[in-house]
């Protein structure tokens, strides 16, 4: 899709308002233009679309904006009034459509996500900012660089991982990146999103870890029958058997051994 604003409309914007069925439409904020008779206009009267059939969102009583994300799934842009408009697409669809609106109806951009989703969302865009010299006075170290560049691999590979890989990814990446910026000596709206999103998922986590702690303390079996580990055994192993048992537990469970490790050290 092709964007335009106001003062750069292409000629084919005609055929996109005949198209649109709107003879009236006038003061075009946005177009975005898939074919000269697909695609959507933002005006000041309100959100044209027309890609199956053509469609109109006024904004007169236009009461939130908001732009919901969940892994594995396209983003989704919401305008809600007395009727909600919902609207899939990639981000960049999203995004320009709610900052347009924002700024004719002088309303906040709002983001539903999940703690998780937040922290691949806020943490990509700090990664991005670091790396594109967005924070002024900001040198790396070379170890520092090293990190940048694995976390930026990190949010690349979460792309589409299966969602219980992604969610753990993300709990650790989370905590890698606020190290990060707390070394960089950063600030930012992103970054205090960011930390918000990572207090809630590890108050989550230890909320779970606690509950199951409980539990398996009341039923010794149930560790030995979820892990194949019986803990009373533990004591006389080798550290070669506990190494072996080790890989093991992560073959099962489909992590790495180091990921192990950064979790037990969150719930030490």
């Amino acid at each position: 899709m092709k964007y335009y604003d106001e003062a750069h409309l292409p000629p084919t914007i005609g055929q996109a308002i005949d198209a649109y069925g709107d003879q009236d439409i006038q003061s075009i904020q946005l177009y975005g233009e898939i074919d000269p008779t697909h695609g959507f206009i933002v005006t000041k009267k309100g959100f044209y679309f027309c890609v199956k059939q053509p469609g109109f969102v006024s904004f007169d009583d236009l009461e939130d904006i908001i732009i919901h994300k969940e892994h594995g799934k396209s983003d989704q842009l919401i305008l809600k009034g007395a009727k909600t408009a919902r609207f899939n697409g990639n981000e960049e669809f999203c995004e320009k459509i709610a900052q347009a609106v924002s700024e004719l109806k002088d309303l906040p951009v709002h983001y539903d996500m999940s703690d998780v989703d937040a922290i691949y969302y806020y943490g990509g865009i700090i990664l991005h900012d670091i790396q594109d010299d967005v924070y002024e006075d900001t040198t790396l170290t070379p170890l520092q660089e090293e990190y940048l560049h694995a976390y930026l691999e990190e949010i690349e590979e979460n792309k589409e991982t299966e969602l219980q890989t992604y969610m753990m990814n993300m709990s650790l990446l989370g905590d890698k990146i606020l190290k990060l910026v707390e070394e960089l000596e950063l600030d930012s709206e992103e970054i205090d999103a960011l930390e918000a999103a990572v207090k809630r998922d590890q108050e989550k986590q230890k909320s779970m870890f606690d509950q199951a702690k409980e539990m398996y303390e009341k039923n010794p079996d149930l560790m030995k029958n979820m892990t194949g580990i019986d803990l009373e055994n533990i004591k006389n192993k080798s550290p070669e058997e506990l190494n072996q048992m080790l890989d093991d537990l992560c073959d099962r469970f489909h992590i790495s051994k180091d990921q192990l490790m950064q979790l037990a050290a969150k719930f030490k």
